[in-house]
């Protein structure tokens, strides 16, 4: 095992997006990361980087790639014990990783379902739990990001939906729970971000030929960073949103009304006579 002086942190969803932009400024401020994902030869160009940045700056941290599938058991115990073996010690988890799904409640399958839990809420959730030991060693910070679409909820990202907001629920329950024990946990949501995520998410119409619209994964990236010492509840970016939040919570009609028209646009015809049910009478004892 090679201690170092300097914090470690992992970065999960580290080959594209904010998951690399964070591991990149990371490792600008003297951290040494550890960034997993699937993709191996863009994890490896990543090091590459962040190496040769440190080299030229003779500053700057180093950088452990890691090919994991984090909704696979043995990648996430791989992924912390390779952590350990190389730095010694585990000073902030960033859950990243994550994919949307665009579908109906009717077109839903068991499995689309269970495939977005798995590596939306549950890889999250038991990453973390194979961290805890270093996390509570260290007084670390667990930074899981969400979505905006995890406060307000929008058709037919359905399923992301569900996943995002049962990410902030454990979210803020672990919080509550590990704050004694000197733990920080942090939620980010970002809004529509200039990533892969559209091209990338279940269902999509996204053209892989455009280039992506919204902010850039680098203003992510800094907000992430600065909570590394400056730890917040939750965070959202950008700040905008936080009205729309407050609309879907104490005015959602107004939020009913914005999406049902996109939703209408969608729905197959009525066939003619079809009228909806009659309401149902209850009488009283």
């Amino acid at each position: 095992m090679h201690q170092v002086s300097q914090r470690v942190a992992i970065v999960t969803g580290a080959s594209s997006g904010i998951g690399m932009a964070t591991a990149e400024q990371l490792a600008q401020r003297g951290f040494a990361v550890v960034i997993a994902a699937r993709r191996q030869d863009r994890l490896d160009a990543l090091a590459g980087r962040i190496t040769a940045a440190a080299g030229r700056s003779g500053a700057g941290g180093a950088a452990l790639s890691v090919t994991a599938d984090v909704t696979d058991a043995h990648d996430r115990e791989a992924l912390i014990a390779q952590t350990q073996e190389r730095f010694g010690r585990i000073d902030a988890l960033i859950n990243n990783a994550g994919r949307g799904y665009v579908t109906s409640t009717v077109d839903m399958s068991a499995g689309d379902i269970r495939t977005d839990f798995e590596l939306n809420v549950v890889a999250p959730m038991l990453l973390t739990q194979l961290a805890l030991p270093e996390l509570r060693r260290h007084r670390g910070i667990v930074i899981n990001v969400a979505s905006i679409a995890g406060r307000i909820a929008v058709p037919p990202l359905t399923i992301y939906n569900a996943t995002k907001f049962a990410l902030i629920g454990w979210s803020e329950a672990m919080r509550r729970e590990l704050r004694a024990q000197g733990v920080r946990v942090c939620i980010v949501d970002p809004g529509p971000i200039a990533t892969e995520f559209g091209v990338a998410t279940i269902g999509s119409q996204d053209d892989a030929t455009k280039p992506p619209t919204g902010l850039s994964a680098d203003v992510v990236a800094r907000r992430i960073v600065r909570l590394m010492a400056h730890p917040q509840r939750e965070i959202v970016i950008p700040r905008i949103y936080r009205l729309a939040i407050i609309l879907n919570q104490w005015l959602p009609g107004l939020i009913d009304m914005g999406t049902a028209r996109m939703v209408r646009r969608d729905l197959p015809p009525r066939a003619a006579g079809d009228k909806p049910s009659p309401p149902v009478s209850v009488q009283s004892d």
